[in-house]
């Protein structure tokens, strides 16, 4: 009788543990925001994500403060609205609220006219 050091066995590991790669949109941590209008700039971590890890850095037109759902892909017929995706580091970060301004600044124009 010895020890068994290693089983083929093992329950340990399974598919399902694993992190997805699609986010769920109903769990997630809003990293930072900024908002100009109807469009807010973000980074939110979604835990069970895998990609990125789970950082998605966006443009968000008619964002609600602590709305349930935010599902980060292009949508539509939604409450809100996916309107940019950019890579979650500090150039995606500049870029987010640059296009956040910019459509801001295209909607007002809209409104004036």
């Amino acid at each position: 009788m010895g020890l068994r050091l290693f089983s083929s066995n093992s329950t340990d590991y399974t598919p399902a543990a694993e992190t997805a790669p699609n986010p769920n949109k109903f769990r997630y941590t809003i990293q930072w925001k900024m908002t100009y209008g109807a469009f807010t700039a973000m980074c939110v971590r979604y835990p069970d994500c895998s990609n990125y890890r789970g950082l998605k850095t966006m443009v968000v037109e008619n964002y609600r403060e602590g709305q349930v759902e935010l599902d980060p892909h292009f949508l539509t017929d939604k409450r809100y609205r996916v309107v940019a995706r950019f890579i979650p580091d500090e150039q995606g970060k500049q870029e987010a609220l640059a296009h956040a301004v910019a459509s801001h600044a295209k909607a007002s124009t809209r409104l004036q006219t």
